[in-house]
């Protein structure tokens, strides 16, 4: 499917207003089933409004350093003529030249993401539905669990009730000791499972600890720091390299490949807007194996469809309810490790009603 001829079909605008996109600060809470921590969670952070007062959009939780950049971005550029919905990042980028990376384009992203929100619920349709006639199909999941190493119980529990003992399942690299431990618990084998370095260690640091992981992983992640793609070599890493929720762009995961990553895991979150990621995916997954990040776990979802393959996506199971928080409804894995396209309006349907939102 030509991604480009799919978006053609999305020429939608936003009001031309001075106030279009307002950043808020809101509380909520998780119910103490949706948590790792025991008994209620309460939440705070930042959400983008887009239209608010007009039966408006949303996106979100958004953290501080974002949402300082998002409400400058949105103060500093015009949005009179009126912008169309997938150009609202290149209207951005237009406007302040150095938001092409890091904070300034998951600002614009978020903002953008707000937009898609609004102009879907205008329509009483999902995202995906401005983009394509047809539903995106089911997406497998690989499960994150960071935060859950050392709760054997509940990481069985997990891995039977969605069952994943076929899928890949990742901890962090601090957490490596516990990797035998958990596939014993689980009934697994090593090479369902995955250690991810979180880009916060340097090359001597990430080979030493490389070199002490047992054969056959799935994968390791971020060994290195995606300014440093080019010393990957210099790891004599015995697994697959996984990379690529830190970069911005298509040119950025070319490297990457040259380099001898083979995983590759963009995040619509952070990849500059809807139309950019969908880009990305769509050259990704021609050329090796495709697990977006689970930050943009929602839009990966919505686009699985116009992407040339579904993707197969994160599911952090210590993190998501926090990051679907907004949300009335919730994209859950169902027994067979898959999750569905979702068929409210806009992104996920309506804000929760335990979200507060402050003024």
């Amino acid at each position: 499917m030509d991604p480009g001829c799919e978006l053609s079909k999305s020429n939608l605008y936003l009001p031309a207003r001075s106030d279009l996109f307002k950043i808020r600060e809101f509380t909520a809470h998780l119910p103490g089933k949706a948590s790792i921590d025991a008994g209620d969670t309460a939440i705070t952070g930042h959400v983008v409004l887009c239209a608010s007062n007009g039966g408006g959009g949303f996106w979100g939780p958004i953290s501080h350093d974002i949402a300082v950049m998002a409400a400058h971005l949105a103060e500093t550029t015009p949005w009179s003529p009126a912008v169309p919905v997938r150009g609202v990042v290149r209207h951005i980028l237009n406007h302040h030249r150095h938001a092409h990376a890091g904070l300034a384009l998951v600002a614009a992203t978020a903002l953008e993401y707000a937009a898609w929100d609004f102009a879907a619920k205008q329509r009483s349709v999902p995202v995906w539905r401005l983009l394509s006639e047809s539903a995106p199909p089911p997406c497998g999941i690989y499960a994150t669990f960071f935060g859950l190493e050392n709760a054997d119980a509940t990481v069985s529990e997990l891995v039977s009730a969605h069952a994943l003992e076929a899928n890949v399942k990742k901890i962090g690299a601090d957490k490596d000791i516990a990797l035998k431990r958990l596939a014993d618990a689980t009934g697994t084998e090593l090479s369902s499972w995955a250690i991810d370095f979180k880009a916060q260690y340097g090359l001597d640091d990430a080979r030493s600890m490389l070199h002490r992981l047992p054969d056959g992983l799935a994968w390791v992640e971020e060994p290195l720091p995606p300014h440093e793609i080019d010393l990957l070599a210099l790891l004599q890493a015995r697994h697959p390299i996984a990379a690529g929720e830190h970069f911005y762009s298509v040119f950025e995961f070319s490297s990457a490949r040259e380099h001898g990553v083979s995983i590759f895991q963009p995040d619509p979150v952070f990849s500059g807007g809807l139309d950019h990621y969908i880009r990305i995916a769509s050259s990704l997954s021609r050329h090796g194996d495709f697990y977006p990040h689970g930050n943009g776990l929602i839009p990966a979802l919505h686009v699985a469809g116009i992407t040339t393959n579904a993707p197969v996506l994160e599911f952090h199971f210590g993190l998501e309810a926090k990051r679907q928080v907004l949300w009335q409804h919730k994209i859950i894995p169902d027994k067979s490790a898959t999750v569905h396209a979702p068929h409210q309006p806009g992104w996920l349907g309506d804000m929760c009603e335990t979200v507060k939102i402050l003024e």
